[in-house]
């Protein structure tokens, strides 16, 4: 009597534990599977606002007129992927009638950047460049997923978040700014408004510029977690 108590009750017990552990293993496979679906959204929202954000630096610092040999340097890289993710969209008639800049040497490459730079529309004629808001809708929606990641990454994408909120006020002056351009405005106001507009191209290219940085930092770190 006393053994089949002491086997029941054993029993009981392993049952007991067996379940808990079998909670806990489902708990972390998934845990382990959200947080690799994490990752991988992040790599790509991330990826395509990269390649955005460096074609906007580099459209802004040549309306602010700040095209020079080390912002060509920082942007070839960037600029290039911008090219190859451009291919499929661009006619392979015109492909075949353009030289392939991935394969340039820096020194022609940078004298044909700036001079079509030079050649486009300057901070005078503003409504030839229109920005949009930056949106991080995938990150957004997973902010309680993104405590799955470590404490580096998550410091890293509050950054992000708080300059790409700064760029997009940045952005809202811009059309503010704008807009009062075509109110016929006094040839003095004129020339404030065009100061503004100036100043903010200025800083969006170097905000834009320190994003796509640190963008640079999170890819990295969160492609060893998903190792």
């Amino acid at each position: 009597m006393k053994e089949n108590l002491l086997i029941g009750l054993s029993t009981l017990i392993i049952g007991w534990i067996l379940g808990i552990l079998s909670n806990v293993i489902n708990d972390r496979l998934k845990r382990k599977s959200s947080k690799r679906d994490v990752i991988i959204g992040i790599q790509s929202e991330l990826t395509e606002l990269q390649i955005h954000l460096s074609s906007v630096s580099l459209r802004s610092v040549c309306l602010s007129g700040e095209f020079n040999k080390e912002f060509f340097d920082w942007v070839k890289p960037y600029f290039l992927n911008s090219f190859k993710s451009a291919d499929s969209v661009i006619p392979k008639e015109m492909l075949n009638k353009i030289p392939d800049i991935t394969k340039l040497e820096d020194e022609t490459l940078f004298t044909l950047m700036k001079t079509a730079l030079e050649r486009a529309p300057n901070q005078n004629n503003n409504s030839t460049f229109t920005y949009q808001n930056i949106s991080i809708p995938f990150i957004d929606s997973k902010i309680t997923e993104i405590s799955l990641l470590n404490v580096e990454v998550q410091q890293l994408l509050f950054v992000l978040k708080r300059d790409t909120n700064f760029l997009n006020n940045d952005i809202d002056q811009i059309w503010f700014f704008n807009s009062k351009t075509y109110n016929e405005p006094s040839e003095k106001n004129l020339a404030i408004l065009n100061t503004n507009i100036f100043n903010l191209y200025s800083r969006i290219g170097r905000r834009s510029k320190t994003v796509v940085n640190n963008i640079d930092k999170i890819l990295e770190l969160i492609k060893n977690l998903s190792k």
